[in-house]
């Protein structure tokens, strides 16, 4: 993939996607190892620059490779590696530089391969790696992604409030998910009540006032 000089267009681009599922095919059809085979896919996405800039991926499709089987791959073998503390490092090194945003959904998907002790662990990790300079902003956007699959509202708005001391309405909702999620049925209330209304904030505000017992509330969004 490195060494290629042809250049697909955005008519071709989908033909190139096809391609690269098939590289992707080969590769889990030939490795049963999860070491190496995380080893593989890793080098797949490190080719990111190399693949991108050799069409033009207005459709999406190229993305889509790394989003869906590049990723599914990676869970895989990341399930049955041996060495998560190791894991964790490969994963880290691997999302220092992700000029094309296609590394991050290893961070988002990392509930998949991980337990949750080690969830929390990679947490950690990647908290430390935020208080480096010039580095913050993205590791801190990995970190509000690994608190939300740990369903950790202090840790999420902790990372939310580093990146915007001003919470968007959108963190606020996604930390009144995480209350629900955990069974806090008030506190998620008190996060909704505190953000400007639209159509999944009405949703979200009729399921928890449904859960409370508050008919007359619940009525009145419906």
């Amino acid at each position: 993939m490195k060494t290629r000089t042809e250049y697909f267009d955005w008519r071709g681009a989908s033909d190139y996607a096809r391609q690269l599922e098939q590289v992707l095919a080969d590769l889990s059809a030939g490795c049963n190892d999860p070491e190496l085979g995380v080893e593989l896919i890793a080098a797949f996405f490190e080719a990111d620059s190399a693949i991108f800039e050799h069409c033009d991926d207005s459709s999406g499709s190229v993305g889509m490779v790394f989003d869906c089987d590049g990723c599914d791959l990676f869970v895989r073998y990341a399930s049955d590696y041996p060495d998560k503390s190791r894991l964790i490092d490969r994963i880290i090194v691997l999302c220092e530089s992700d000029d094309y945003g296609v590394r991050d959904v290893l961070i988002k998907s990392a509930h998949r391969f991980l337990s949750k002790d080690d969830l929390r662990a990679f947490a950690e990790r990647i908290e430390e790696r935020s208080q480096l300079p010039g580095e913050s902003w993205h590791w801190l956007r990995s970190l509000a992604s690994v608190a939300r699959q740990l369903k950790d509202a202090s840790l999420y708005q902790k990372a939310q409030r580093a990146i915007r001391p001003e919470l968007s309405d959108s963190a606020k909702v996604d930390i009144a998910e995480i209350h629900l999620e955990n069974g806090d049925v008030k506190a998620a209330l008190l996060w909704l009540e505190g953000a400007e209304r639209d159509y999944r904030i009405e949703n979200l505000l009729l399921v928890t006032h449904q859960r409370l017992g508050n008919q007359d509330e619940a009525a009145e969004i419906a």
